[in-house]
């Protein structure tokens, strides 16, 4: 009844709570999706003991860490003799989303984890898309600036040296508004976010 896949994944109980984490945040940078927690590898019951507070730790971690934080519906349903969880995320609206300060899309029935150049391709495709879904936007806008340098003193010698979350360095409040946060690299590795006009 239940078979993984791109959209799809079972895990057997919430001793497993990194790898919920890290499917959900790869379906929100894809096309959505749900874990569902309670079934084994043939999709058999597992006999889930769902805990008192199992459903709020396990949101509480969910939102830990994931950013931008994911709030996927948590629902419990009977299955056979025993429960499951299901926890649905829908696509990000937001991409690209990070848990653990990495950066996953669901491909087939697997998580693969984003290069920085897949990081960097993700965020102009999801600029570019956002500013021409603008329903208030029917001007045309060159693409190049919606991805502007950034200032001194970040040097592209030292781009080796940011970490995933800093190559996200253009986060949009909103299709066509101002930059939410740039980074600045500095020569010891370390990345400061700068203030950028409206």
């Amino acid at each position: 009844m239940y078979r993984e896949s791109e959209i799809l994944e079972k895990k057997s109980s919430f001793a497993a709570w990194k790898e919920i984490i890290i499917s959900l945040s790869a379906f929100a940078n894809k096309k959505g999706g749900k874990v569902i927690v309670g079934l084994d590898d043939q999709g058999n019951p597992t006999g889930l003991n769902i805990g008192k507070n199992a459903l709020e730790e396990m949101a509480n971690k969910i939102k830990m860490h994931t950013d931008p934080i994911l709030y996927p519906s948590i629902n419990v349903k009977t299955f056979g003799p025993g429960e499951i969880v299901e926890l649905e995320i829908p696509e990000s609206d937001n991409k690209p989303v990070f848990a653990f300060e990495k950066a996953y899309v669901r491909v087939g029935k697997t998580n693969q984890k984003l290069s920085a150049t897949e990081i960097r391709d993700l965020v102009k495709r999801y600029t570019l898309s956002a500013a021409l879904q603008s329903p208030g936007s029917r001007r045309s806008v060159a693409p190049h600036r919606l991805c502007a340098p950034l200032p001194p003193p970040y040097s592209p010698a030292l781009a080796h040296q940011l970490t995933p979350l800093h190559l996200t360095t253009l986060l949009l409040d909103g299709p066509l508004r101002r930059p939410l946060r740039r980074y600045t690299a500095h020569a010891g590795g370390s990345a400061t976010p700068v203030a950028t006009a409206p």
